[in-house]
């Protein structure tokens, strides 16, 4: 794998569980690149949690199924440099699909999960949910953002 990987710039994994399946491509380079954000999710009551070390992202009110599709997983997205990138992560247990998945293309890292969409710029300073632009430029801590269905 790691060959692979030094010939394409792209890391696929794979892990079967008894009953679910989840994959992954992306092109993180690994920790240390502040081109990448790395979250880890975790289901806390009815949310989805995908946590990093600039921002939480909330997913609430979803089904057993949908919140504990990646838990204690890491999930790394692009959220600067050049070029475009897609991170991808689906879980199928018992025939039912839950899908993660963030694309980075020119400066803007749109997150998917759940019918649910958050796009983060600039290196994730500025997080936009439908009509609603958050700053974090001027946030020392943590930032707790909440995405909802319309």
């Amino acid at each position: 794998m790691l060959l692979t990987f030094l010939l394409t710039g792209c890391v696929r994994v794979e892990r079967n569980f008894s009953s679910s399946k989840t994959t992954q491509k992306s092109q993180y380079p690994g920790q240390g690149n502040d081109h990448w954000l790395v979250f880890r999710q975790r289901a806390d009551g009815k949310n989805a949690i995908f946590e990093s070390d600039k921002l939480t992202l909330i997913f609430p009110n979803l089904n057993r199924r949908e919140r504990n599709s990646f838990d204690g997983e890491d999930l790394a997205i692009q959220i600067a440099g050049e070029g475009s990138s897609e991170t991808t992560r689906t879980c199928n247990r018992n025939g039912r699909v839950t899908t993660f998945r963030a694309r980075y293309k020119d400066g803007v890292s749109t997150v998917s999960f759940c019918g649910r969409e958050v796009k983060l710029v600039e290196t994730a300073r500025k997080v936009i949910l439908a009509d609603k632009t958050i700053d974090l430029a001027t946030e020392s801590a943590t930032i707790d953002v909440v995405a909802l269905t319309e």
